[in-house]
């Protein structure tokens, strides 16, 4: 019995060993489990120049999106306009079934019959407004008006993004800049410390080399900071949803030369989306002058009808049929 006391206590330690080494191998394969997981789900690093950043823009930003909702409004207004010149065409389907009382007194209420079919067609034109076209000019001043301050929206939205992208841009070198100023505010620091090991410089040297060091410091944080905020600012106008894992490409060095000042103002002038929606909206609002007297001429309108209203209304044939055997 004492003998056999030594090999159970051995084969417990070695279960428990293998236990141990068990849990530790599944500890292991949970970690890597987890690690690739993340690595699969974080996405890359997206990268965009100024012409994905006002794509994006167009396709995500509520202004521009308000405007061009107008647009199509405006042009359906004049599409309706026009329709209303056209001359329109009603029918009528009716069946009014009254219960015979069985009485020869021919009266019925509402009703020449005990039965009434009603089968119209009723045709209507308003001839003036084969003449009278300010309806439809007064849309199409209104769609004018539509797509021209859809153009201010979309001037404004590039002008913004522009912005921003440029400020991130900006930041970024500002950055580079204030890295760059730290390091060599450190090592002055540590050249002056050194000189004051030596002798060389006084105490008060170094403190002054720190208090730089401190204050490049502070210039590095309010770089990094400006750039979250230029970023957070970018990224709410070209992401559906706030995202801030994205880099810019810095072209600053590739701009385009501006045109010269002639050729500017010309450009201005003509192609003002400002300027067009004023005068379309003149336009607009004399073509509501020209309709609002539409309402001292009289109407002319042209009604045709065409159907049946009797007592009897029925479908035959000149030969009899399969299910009844009459025509």
């Amino acid at each position: 019995m004492l003998a056999e006391e030594p090999e159970e206590t051995l084969n417990l330690f070695s279960i428990s060993s293998v236990n141990s080494v068990l849990i530790n191998v599944v500890r292991a394969l949970a970690v890597l489990l987890l690690v690739s997981s993340a690595a699969v789900a974080q996405p890359g690093t997206l990268t965009i120049n100024l012409q994905d950043a006002l794509a994006r823009a167009r396709q995500y930003g509520t202004q521009i999106q308000s405007a061009n909702i107008a647009v199509q409004l405006a042009k359906e207004d004049r599409v309706q306009a026009r329709a209303a010149a056209l001359p329109s065409v009603n029918g009528l389907n009716q069946f009014i079934y009254t219960q015979g009382n069985g009485t020869p007194s021919g009266v019925f209420v509402a009703n020449d019959g005990v039965h009434v079919y009603n089968e119209q067609l009723n045709g209507h034109e308003e001839l003036l407004s084969l003449i009278r076209r300010g309806e439809i000019r007064a849309a199409a001043a209104a769609e004018a008006v539509a797509r021209a301050k859809a153009d201010v929206a979309a001037r404004g939205l590039n002008t913004t993004v522009i912005q921003d992208y440029y400020g991130i841009a900006s930041a970024e070198r500002k950055l580079t800049n204030a890295t760059t100023t730290l390091a060599e505010a450190q090592r002055f620091l540590d050249i002056t410390q050194k000189q004051e090991q030596h002798g060389e410089v006084a105490h008060a040297d170094v403190i002054k080399a720190q208090l730089q060091v401190q204050q490049h410091q502070r210039d590095v944080q309010d770089a990094q900071l400006a750039i979250e905020k230029a970023e957070i600012t970018l990224a709410v106008l070209i992401f559906p949803a706030l995202r801030l894992d994205y880099e810019i490409v810095d072209d600053l060095s590739n701009i385009a030369v501006l045109p010269p000042l002639p050729e500017s103002t010309a450009q201005l002038t003509t192609n003002n989306p400002d300027v067009r929606a004023a005068q379309a909206g003149v336009t607009q609002a004399r073509l509501g002058i020209t309709v609002a007297r539409y309402a001292y001429l009289p109407s002319f309108a042209l009604d045709v009808w065409y159907g049946i209203d009797a007592n009897q209304f029925a479908a035959r044939t000149d030969y009899p049929t399969q299910a009844t055997g009459r025509s």
